[in-house]
């Protein structure tokens, strides 16, 4: 049983941005994204001019902004739906146990890494 889900960022190939409020009501689960760097909202603007993409500027404008989280290897930024700031602490505090991710997401990058090979 799927009790959340976790991602890493709301882009997937390129400029497709998941937006996490349609997909809770969807599948009815909470979701966290998580990314390694404070997203830049102006250079993401730029480049989704220079791609062509300006009727996706206003859906990536709406979603609300990430959160960061201290972690013993630094901050991460989390962006969530369905479950509250302190549930993603609890979250961040116990998973991030090698890096700044969860290892459910740090361990999924590695499979997927080696089955790129």
């Amino acid at each position: 049983e799927v009790n959340i889900l976790m991602l890493h960022g709301t882009t997937m190939g390129g400029f497709n941005m998941i937006d996490l409020s349609s997909l809770h009501k969807k599948i009815g689960i909470p979701i966290v994204s998580f990314l390694d760097r404070a997203p830049r909202d102006e250079l993401v603007v730029h480049a989704l001019r220079s791609a062509g993409k300006e009727n996706k500027i206003e859906d990536f404008l709406r979603q609300p902004k990430y959160t960061p989280f201290r972690t013993r290897y630094g901050v991460i930024y989390c962006l969530f739906e369905g479950i509250d700031e302190r549930e993603v602490e609890n979250i961040v505090e116990r998973y991030c146990i090698e890096s700044k991710f969860p290892e459910q997401l740090r361990i999924a990058n590695i499979v997927a890494s080696i089955a790129r090979c």
